[in-house]
């Protein structure tokens, strides 16, 4: 109870850094609202440094959901004993698809209108990196971020969150598109 309990905790700590609503995104930040995850199955391994929810993963927090396979949380331990569970650092949070038709989802609702979707990202693989100078995403196999009238798809997506900056490398026989209008 209690170590489901701290990684509730840190996850909320996590998805609390994980800021996606600076790409372009007028919705009001809400950090603070209360996270609920649910999976089929949950490990945590406080002594190696990672959480893993397993299957029909589902993270809702206000006006964003996360769908995906798995979801993994890496972080940083505190090798003093005697830290608070909120002074651990995350290194990163993975969330993978085991079926590329059925990817990861990202979806961000217009704060004042939840009928109403601001930001879309798919991908194969999702993954979230904070940085002192960057906050980066990297969206993997099929990766799509599509907000209002524009859309950007490629194989692979990277997307520094605070510095609000795309890049989109050159695969071999895969090209990138953008899609404004």
């Amino acid at each position: 109870m209690l170590k489901s309990r701290i990684c509730l905790i840190l996850l909320g700590l996590i998805i609390t850094c994980c800021n996606l609503t600076t790409y372009g995104s007028n919705a009001v930040k809400n950090n603070d609202a209360p996270l609920v995850i649910t999976a089929d199955s949950f490990t945590l391994d406080y002594a190696n440094g990672y959480a893993v929810y397993t299957d029909h993963v589902a993270v809702n927090q206000s006006n964003r959901q996360l769908k995906s396979d798995n979801l993994f949380i890496y972080f940083d331990k505190k090798a003093d004993n005697s830290s608070t569970q909120k002074d651990n650092k995350f290194k990163s949070i993975i969330a993978t698809t085991k079926d590329l038709n059925n990817p990861v989802v990202f979806l961000e609702r217009n704060i004042n209108d939840s009928n109403s979707i601001s930001l879309v990202a798919t991908a194969g693989i999702i993954k979230y990196e904070p940085g002192v100078n960057t906050n980066k995403l990297t969206l993997e196999k099929n990766a799509i971020i599509q907000q209002n009238n524009k859309k950007l798809i490629s194989e692979l997506l990277y997307y520094d969150l605070k510095n609000e900056i795309a890049y989109m490398p050159k695969v071999k026989n895969q090209r990138s598109k953008i899609i404004l209008g």
